[in-house]
This record gives structure tokens, sequence and C-alpha cells, in this order.
């Protein structure tokens, strides 16, 4: 007999590694993607499930765990690209991570893709020549599921052993915050809470039927509300079609307000506004964040909506400025001839180094690239008056005479006027401080 297939001390090894074998076969079971759905959004005092998160770009590890960051105060920053508060803030965050070292670990929270973000920042460090070294979640949603929120920059404050402390907004993410949160004092801070959203559709009649109804019979109307919470996207629209037009303002200052009612098709922007009354802090403030909302509840927002068929569409602007002096009389507001500096487009020279090829009509404002594609200066101007220089005391007016669409892409910061300088000379563009007689919005006592 052949003692190879007899022997107990082989068969044993062999039974042995047979039983195992089969154990691991029985106990195991296929991996399977995290079930997001069986989390509910936290609280302040919740604890934090140890759940997954994916996608970390500039980590050790491209996964990990809540619990990895146990012993260290955890900040959650939700934000996006597009979200230039959020922006704002990249380098203030990457200071404090520094600052603060292994105490904290600020951890950037994105719903966008790894490529998006990732693109992002390359070009956020080639225009800015800084590198921002925190670690990014990418395409996240499971962190999104935990703390669902309506505004950015959203933060969530954990503690070491995982405890959800507070919810802030840019203001309260400072190194003081931090001081007092590491010494226990997170009562203190004051809390970011977002408002509840409410049914609203801006393509329908503010506040008619509920807002329900189509509207179709509704030939003209103008409706002016107080602030109304659970209005999240406030701002202003001017929606026109064959049939009627509309011009729809959520939750605005009287400021703005004026200069949408006395700026006709082109909106004022704060640059062209001369306010000339003994408490300005009751038309406009310098406030942002929670601080603002407040501002905005005490009195100091309205909600504004007036349609008009469409063949009376320049009859809107006047209506406006009848009904806001009628409800708002304490003020008076007139549009001016006053003497200002301005910056001033113009052309270097008589080669036209920009005429349009044609082409489908395109306006593109991404961060660090502006895009005209048959389409006129106007535009230009109009993004800087009103977004990019919005905040620059002088006026952007056009002096080129140029009517006819451009093509233009111009790489730069379009609130530096250095840069945009850079990246208008090609086109035979340049922008130059000069005094100009410009129309103002005055806006004074009724005294």
């Amino acid at each position: 007999m052949n003692s190879r297939f007899c022997s107990p001390c082989r068969i044993l090894p062999n039974l042995f590694y047979f039983s195992l074998l089969y154990l691991l076969l029985w106990c195991w079971k296929p991996a399977v993607a995290q079930d997001i759905s069986q989390y509910k959004p936290l609280q302040v005092g919740d604890k934090i499930p140890d759940v997954t998160i994916r996608n970390i770009y500039q980590y050790k590890t491209p996964v990990a765990k809540i619990s990895d960051f146990k012993g260290k105060l955890l900040i959650l920053d939700f934000w996006a690209s597009w979200c230039g508060a959020c922006v704002s803030m990249l380098p203030r965050l990457d200071s404090l991570q520094k600052q603060f070292e292994n105490r904290i670990q600020i951890l950037p929270v994105a719903y966008q893709d790894a490529k998006t973000v990732q693109n992002f920042l390359s070009k956020y460090q080639a225009k800015t020549g800084r590198r921002i070294a925190l670690p990014e979640v990418t395409a996240d949603s499971v962190l999104h599921q935990l703390f669902p929120h309506t505004y950015l920059p959203h933060y969530v404050w954990i503690s070491s052993e995982g405890v959800v402390l507070t919810f802030t907004g840019m203001e309260e993410m400072n190194a003081s915050t931090i001081g007092k949160v590491l010494k226990g004092k997170a009562d203190d801070i004051r809390q970011k809470k977002d408002e509840k959203g409410i049914a609203y559709d801006v393509k329908k009649p503010f506040l008619v039927g509920g807002n329900g109804g189509d509207g179709k019979e509704l030939i003209y109307h103008s409706i002016l509300a107080n602030y109304t919470e659970g209005l999240l996207s406030a701002g202003y629209s001017i929606l026109k079609d064959s049939t009627e037009l509309r011009i729809v303002l959520r939750n605005t200052p009287l400021s703005s307000m004026f200069r949408v009612a006395y700026g006709g098709n082109g909106y004022l922007g704060k640059n062209r506004m001369i306010l000339e009354v003994n408490d300005p802090g009751r038309l406009r403030s310098d406030l942002t964040g929670q601080k603002y909302t407040d501002w905005k509840k005490q009195g100091n927002a309205f909600c504004y909506e007036v349609k008009v068929p469409a063949a009376a569409g320049k009859e809107a602007y006047a209506i406006m400025q009848q009904d806001f002096a009628r409800f708002f009389s304490r003020y008076k507001a007139k549009m001016q001839r006053r003497s200002r500096t301005c910056l001033v487009l113009t052309r270097t020279d008589s080669v036209d180094h920009m005429s349009s090829k044609g082409g489908r009509p395109l306006m593109s404002a991404e961060y660090g690239q502006f895009t005209l594609q048959n389409k006129k200066l106007l535009f230009l101007i109009s993004q800087l008056n009103v977004i990019s220089m919005q905040d620059s005391p002088y006026p952007v007016v056009d002096g080129t005479g140029y009517t006819d669409p451009v093509d233009l892409i111009l790489d730069a910061d379009l609130s530096d006027v250095a840069d945009l300088n850079r990246a208008l000379k090609p086109y035979g563009l340049t922008l130059t401080e000069k005094v100009r007689e410009i129309d103002m919005l005055v806006i004074s006592d009724n005294l």
C-alpha cells in the first residue's frame, strides 16, 4: 500500500485546511456599498456614526472612517467651487489648520466630483500662487445626508469624541472661535440655522393662489410684502416672453430695489448710487451671513413683483418707481448727472481685434475666465459693474463706441484692474480712470 495516502500525519493537516476553508466560505458575504438611507440628519449633541468617507484627495489614504479623526476637533467644511464665499475662505482654512496642527482637522467636503475639484484647485494655485494642502472629500453623499444644509459655506464642528458640537457660517471660522471650542465653550458660539424651504416657483406669479395657480388670466399686478421667511432664493429676476414681463424681487434691501427700478434694462451697481440720507443703515448693510439675514428681517428687506403685458414692458420700471415712492415715501429717488471718477473702457488702436466670427451667442463667467462669443461689449460692462467689480468705488462705462458683437476670452481676475487690462490688451482694449459726467441714482430723505 502506498503510504503517501494513508499516513495520519498527512491526513490530519489536510482535514484542518479543508475545515478552515469551509468555515471561511460559510462566513463570507459579498461587500456592499454604504447604505446612506439608514442615516438620519444629525443635530447638536448627537453622536456621529462611524461612517466611511470615500474619495479623499490630498490625504494619506483615499478612504477613512470618522473614528480615524478621534482625539481631534473635526470641522467639516461643506463648500463648492462655484461659491465665491467658499473660495475666499480657502487660504484662511489652510492657515488655521497649520496654526492648530494636530489639535484639529479641517476637512473640506464637496458634492462635486474629483475632476471638478482638482481642476479648480489647480487653477486656484496657478492664479494665486498658493497651494491649498487640506484634504478634500469629493463626490460626497454620506456626509451631506448626515448634515443637510441650504447655504454655503456650512461648517459642522465635531468633538474629539465624535459628538456634534455646533453648526456655523464663515464669520465664526477663526482662531478665536476654535480656541473657545477647544476649551469646551462651544455653547458660546453663534449657531448657523438655515431656514427651511417652502414651495415657490419663480415662473409663476408670487402669492397668487398660494403660488399654485397658473395665473393665465392675470393681466397686470404689483405685489409688495415684508421679508418672507423660508423664501430661500433672495435676489431679483427679470422674466420675459411673448405675452408678459415680470420683475421679481425676493427678500431684497431697499437700496437694491431702487437700483432695479431706476436701472431700466440694466441693473445699477452699488457705485452708481449716492445715499444722501441721515440713516443709510435702513437702506443697505455691509453685514454678512446670519447677521445680514437678521438685519433683513428687521424691516429692512421686502418682496415685490410687478407683471405687465409684454407690449407694455417699458412701463414696468415706471410702475416700480411709482410704487416705491408711494410705499417708501420717507425717501426721494431720482437719476441725476454727477461728475464721477470712472473706469472707462476704451480702444487702444484703430485695428479691430475683437470682431465676432459669428456662431451661437454665449456668455460664460467662471473662476479666472470670462468669455463672450458673438455678444456685445455691454455684457462685459454689466458683468464688471454688477458682479466682478460691484465693490469698486468706480463705475465701469463703455467709451469704445463699438456696437458690433465681439469674441473675447479673458483669462484674468475680473476684480483686479491690472490683471484685467493685461487680458484686454490683445483685443486693443484698456480700462482707464477718467472723470466723466454720468447718471447717478441719488436717494435722499423726503423732508
